[in-house]
């Protein structure tokens, strides 16, 4: 089978005098003016090369973990520190850190946004509209509640909790 050139953006033409290559074009575009009979070779914008004026050293870089709105602000993370941010007039304020972890943070404002929950992949904070965040720990059980009681569930098995609460405190399963 014989090679067949097709003129995709420029006429075929022959750089050594046969067709064994197409024609060569560098760092410009075509442009067919004259009702498609002219073709001109435009020069790309842009790719002049500029002397540097200023020796410039590239800024250092923070870790950018996410960023949400809550609260009429902006709520970001970065460098494992949570930041609210009036979009207003730019005032910063801190609002803590987070657990040294450098992947995503992620954000979910709870019903009517009376809570803004964040994780990043290794703890959970709480942040209330008074703006003040509170980590999530895992000792302890505030209620348990059952809407689909399911079989078995209400008969012959009791759970009860003893020690007053706090780590101190036993479950026990009867049933």
């Amino acid at each position: 089978m014989t090679i067949e050139r097709l003129a995709l953006t420029q006429p075929i033409d022959s750089r050594t005098g046969s067709f064994a290559k197409d024609s060569y074009s560098s760092n410009c575009v075509f442009e067919t003016t004259g009702g498609g009979t002219k073709r001109e070779l435009i020069k790309r914008p842009g790719l002049v090369k500029a002397t540097q004026v200023v020796a410039i050293t590239p800024p250092a870089y923070t870790q950018c973990q996410g960023l949400t709105e809550y609260n009429g602000t902006l709520i970001c993370a970065i460098n494992n520190v949570v930041y609210q941010v009036d979009p207003t007039t730019y005032v910063k304020t801190t609002l803590g850190s987070v657990s040294t972890s450098t992947s995503q943070s992620y954000f979910v404002r709870t019903f009517l946004d009376a809570y803004l929950f964040m994780h990043n992949k290794v703890n959970g904070y709480l942040l209330n509209k008074a703006g003040t965040k509170s980590q999530i720990t895992n000792d302890k059980v505030i209620s348990i509640t059952i809407d689909n009681p399911g079989l078995n569930y209400s008969s012959g098995i009791t759970l009860s909790f003893s020690g007053g609460g706090g780590v101190a405190a036993t479950a026990t399963v009867t049933g």
